[in-house]
Parts: C-alpha cells; structure tokens; sequence
C-alpha cells in the first residue's frame, strides 16, 4: 500500500499482519495523485517490474518509484497535477495538468524520457473539479464542473461528449454540473455525480471489447438522486 499525504510525504506499507513501513519519500507540495503500473522493460521477452507506482501533485513533479527505496523525477510539468494514468497498451504514462495539458511519455528506464505527445485539451468549467479517468480500451473520460462528460480516445485522437440533455434525465439537470466520474470496467458502466446531488449513468452499448467512437455508443439510464447536494466522490465496489 502506499499512501501520500498535504506535507509531500509518501509512504510505501506492507499490510500482511498489520501495517509495517517499508520506505518513505519526501517531496514538495502536496500529493494528489497515486497510481501503479506494470512496467514493460524488456517488450520482446514480455518482462515487468512489479511493484512500481507513480506519484504527483502541486508542485507539478510526477516520480516514478518503488518499494526498494528508488525513486526518480520522471518529467515537471506546468500547474498542478490533476491525473495521472498509466497507458499499459503503450508502455506510456499521461498526465493532466491543472493548466488543461495532456502530457504523454513512454516509458524507458534506460533513456532520459521525453515528451511523446502534448495536447491542450478543450474543456471549460472550473480547473479544481477537473478529473479524468479511464472508460474502456485507450477510452479517456474527463469532467470538470461542466454539464457533460468529454471522452477523448488517446489511440484514434476521436473525441465527443455525454451531456446532462439527455432525454433519459427528464430534464431535471439541464443547470446542474458533473463534478466527479468513475467507471465500472465490469459493467461497462459511466457514472457522473453532480452539484445538485444526482447521480447519472451511462451504459455502453458496445458488444465488443473496442471502445466507443461516438455518445451513440452509450445509453443513458434514469438519473437517481442522492440525499445530499454536491456528490464529492463515485466509487463502484470490487464485485459490483
């Protein structure tokens, strides 16, 4: 387990018979963003490092370690960082940034990693709900207090949007904002949550494993409302 906190501190735990620390890191700024990956090091022998995460946060420095005490500065990007997600199919990292930049690398441990791709991502709203999150294969699903979901796949450069007109909402959230997402890769399932406490999902229609090109692509389903307003945070369980 590794956890990070305001002060920049993360800490690397083992969990078997309690909690017991490993290694700690120190950094500036406070940590937002945690995320693990396996690392493809050597592609033609299929070979990862386990146990490897990357790290992020205000100061816009993203790090790459372990649980061995190794830790390194992968790039520093302008801004904060708001997301990081490791692209396993590209061996790649992505970052967005509060300043609304999407940033790529590919990963090699052996070369100084330079930028692969740079996009400024057209997305209003306000910076500090900006999120974004994996939808399905190379699918990339972003909200940031705005009345939609923009999806941007990273593989085809095919971007559109799932709004809050939705004939499935009724037309109770026409003025209402989506401030958070998650998505249930079992299900295939896109939820937002919103200022005014409703929870909205779309389904993807998809029979195949391939992401959607298009909002044609999903179904909406009838909104549900929460008990209070501004729902903070979505998370769909492990066996759901």
């Amino acid at each position: 387990m590794v956890t990070g906190d305001q002060k920049g501190t993360v800490g690397v735990w083992r969990t078997h018979r309690g909690m017991t620390p490993v290694c700690q890191y120190q950094k500036d700024g406070a940590i937002t963003n945690i995320v693990f990956c396996s690392l493809m090091m050597n592609q033609d022998q299929g070979e990862n490092v386990n146990s490897l995460f990357f790290f992020g946060g205000n100061s816009g420095s993203v790090c790459l370690a372990d649980d061995g005490k190794n830790c390194s500065e992968v790039c520093k990007v302008p801004g904060q960082v708001k997301s990081i997600l490791f692209y396993e199919k590209e061996n790649s990292v992505i970052i967005i940034t509060s300043h609304l930049l999407l940033v790529q690398f590919k990963l090699n441990l052996s070369e100084k990693l330079v930028p692969d791709r740079k996009v400024k991502l057209a997305v209003a709203g306000n910076p500090d709900f900006l999120n974004t999150i994996w939808a399905g294969q190379s699918l990339m699903a972003t909200v940031s207090g705005e009345n939609m979901i923009r999806m941007f796949n990273i593989e085809t450069d095919e971007n559109y949007v799932l709004t809050l007109a939705e004939s499935a909402f009724q037309g109770l959230l026409f003025q209402d904002k989506i401030v958070t997402v998650s998505y249930n890769s079992r299900k295939r399932i896109l939820t937002g949550g919103t200022k005014n406490g409703y929870i909205v999902m779309w389904k993807c229609k998809q029979m195949s494993a391939e992401s959607p090109s298009s909002s044609e692509g999903w179904e909406a389903r009838a909104p549900m409302r929460a008990k209070g307003p501004n729902i903070s945070q979505i998370e769909w369980g492990g066996n759901q």
